[in-house]
C-alpha cells in the first residue's frame, strides 16, 4: 500500500509489476510531504524464494506540467529491414496535451550522432516512423543498442523527455524455419532462472543481475525465461546490452491456487493491470522475445480456462501488435 501524508492513494497485489501514483493532488504546498510504501507479505503465498520488503527500485518523477509522455507511453516496433534500411514506427500516448506543442522522436548511436529524426503535432496517440540508413542490428551475438529519445516542447521550452535503449531487429517464427533474428536462424538454449541473486536474496542488484547474464552466455546460454512472474527492470536491461534473448512471464497461477494465499485470490480484478504493466514497461527491449501468459497451469484445459487463455492472448496482442 502507498500513502502521502496519510492519505491512501492505493494498493497493489502483484509483488514483481511495477506501478505509479500520481502525487500531486496530495502534496503540501507548505511543510514536509511524507511518502509511505508499505510492503506486507502475508500467509503461504509463494512456492519459491519470494523475499519481503521492497526489492525494485522506487523513484520520484518530477515534471513541470501536468502535460506529460503517458506512462511506458512510447512504443517502438521495427516494422522492415531491407536495401540497407530500417522502418520503425513509433507511437507515443501523451497526456493533456494541446495543439502548441510539438513532439519529436530523434535516434542516437552509440557515439551520440542523431541517425533518424521525427517531428510533428501532438495527438493522444500520435504516431511517427523513423527511417534508419545503414543499421547495426541487434542480435544475441551482436547487441547494438541506439538510444531513442522522444521530447514533447512547447516553442524552444522541453516539456517532457523520455529516453529509452532500442535495438533494430526483427523476430519471426514459423513452421518451416523455426525462430529467426533479422533473417538469421536462432535455436534458443535456455535457462528458466528465478528473480532472486542467491544469497544476495530478492533485491534487484543491477550489477548482480548483470553478473548473471554474463555467466550464463560464458556458459552457452543464449535465452532465459523469467521465472514465474516479470522480471526487473536491471535484470532486462542487462539482457538487452549483453545479448541475452527474454521470455517475460506473467502468471504462476490463474484461478486455481498453489498456495492457499497466492495470487489467484486477485487476479480476476487484476489480470489487466498485471498485462498491462509487464508488456508495456517491457515492450521495447530488444531482448524480449515472448510472452507468457502462465507457468503449469492445472485449469487451462478446462472451458473456463481456455476462454481466459483467450482474454490473457488477445490483451497481449492489443498491448503488443508485433
Amino acid at each position: 500500500g502507498v500513502t502521502m501524508n496519510g492519505k491512501p492513494l492505493g494498493l497493489h497485489v502483484n509483488g514483481y509489476t511495477p506501478f505509479t501514483y500520481d502525487l500531486t493532488p496530495h502534496l503540501l504546498r507548505d511543510g514536509d510531504n511524507v511518502l509511505a510504501v508499505r510492503v506486507r507479505n502475508l500467509g503461504r503465498n509463494s512456492r519459491w524464494y519470494a523475499g519481503s520488503g521492497i526489492y525494485r527500485s522506487v523513484r520520484i518523477s518530477v515534471l513541470p506540467t501536468a502535460t506529460r509522455i503517458a506512462q511506458w507511453g512510447v512504443g517502438a516496433w521495427t516494422r522492415r529491414i531491407a536495401d540497407g534500411e530500417a522502418i520503425i514506427d513509433i507511437t507515443v500516448a501523451v497526456e493533456n496535451g494541446t495543439a502548441a506543442l510539438t513532439l519529436t522522436n530523434r535516434l542516437r548511436n552509440a557515439k551520440g550522432r542523431v541517425v533518424a529524426e521525427a517531428r510533428g503535432a501532438v495527438d493522444a496517440l500520435a504516431k511517427q516512423t523513423l527511417s534508419v540508413t545503414a543499421p547495426h542490428l541487434w542480435s544475441p551475438a551482436a547487441p547494438e543498442l541506439y538510444t531513442l529519445e522522444t521530447e514533447l516542447t512547447r516553442g524552444t521550452t522541453v516539456i517532457d523527455r523520455v529516453a529509452q535503449p532500442l535495438g533494430i531487429r526483427i523476430v519471426t517464427m514459423d513452421a518451416k524455419r523455426g525462430m529467426t533474428i533479422n533473417g538469421d536462424h536462432i535455436t534458443l538454449r535456455g535457462g528458466c532462472v528465478h528473480h532472486d541473486n542467491g544469497l544476495l536474496g530478492a533485491v534487484a542488484f543491477p550489477e548482480a543481475d548483470e553478473r548473471r547474464v554474463r555467466l550464463l552466455k560464458a556458459r552457452g546460454f543464449n535465452a532465459i525465461r523469467s521465472s514465474h512472474n516479470p522480471a526487473s527492470s536491471s535484470l532486462r536491461a542487462a539482457c538487452d546490452r549483453l545479448g541475452m534473448l527474454l521470455i517475460e512471464e506473467s502468471f504462476d497461477m490463474w484461478h486455481v491456487s498453489k498456495l492457499k494465499d497466492d495470487y489467484s485470490n486477485y487476479i480476476r480484478d487484476d489480470w489487466q493491470n498485471a498485462l498491462r504493466a509487464m508488456v508495456l514497461s517491457a515492450r521495447n527491449s530488444p531482448s524480449v522475445i515472448m510472452w507468457s501468459i502462465g507457468n503449469e497451469i492445472p485449469d487451462r484445459s478446462t472451458p473456463e480456462g481456455l476462454e481466459w487463455c483467450w482474454k490473457f492472448a488477445n490483451e497481449v496482442r492489443r498491448l503488443d501488435p508485433s
